[in-house]
């Protein structure tokens, strides 16, 4: 599926929450889970307004690796990846191996210099992509990292 429709999604969300008098607009961060992964970082390459990222099990293949990758350099906020050990192929990543991808991405952030933190959780059941079903410990370093790049 096309992503062009999802991010202007995003970005119209990202507007909307901008204008919020609740929110504070310089302390704004960016999470999301596999494709929800993608379409983060993808914002993080256009957006400068973003304080930091957080990406789980990233949904990244060979053919959207080459076309972001070349916007990496565009990233100016700190970068926070989550995956599980055994998140290497599965029905629901469609066989793409989440880990390789994930320690690829993980690879062109650190050698474009950006701000990036990995954590590799132990396997978690039959399927590492289940991780992130829903909230877990992972959580605690989130909050850390969120704590740590939102003051």
């Amino acid at each position: 599926k096309p992503m062009n429709g999802h991010i202007d999604d995003v970005d119209a969300a990202l507007d909307y929450l901008q204008r919020q008098r609740f929110v504070d607009p310089q302390r704004i961060a960016v999470t999301g889970f596999s494709r929800g992964g993608l379409l983060s970082l993808i914002q993080g390459t256009q957006r400068s307004d973003i304080r930091a990222l957080v990406i789980m099990a990233v949904a990244v293949n060979q053919r959207v690796s080459r076309s972001l990758y070349g916007e990496i350099d565009n990233i100016s906020t700190p970068v926070l990846i989550l995956v599980a050990e055994n998140d290497t192929g599965s029905r629901k990543t469609r066989g793409m191996n989440t880990l390789a991808g994930t320690r690829e991405l993980t690879d062109r952030l650190q050698q474009a210099g950006k701000d990036v933190q990995l954590i590799v959780y132990p396997p978690y059941g039959n399927d590492g992509h289940e991780l992130f079903f829903s909230v877990g410990s992972y959580w605690a370093d989130i909050h850390e990292f969120l704590n740590a790049n939102l003051q």
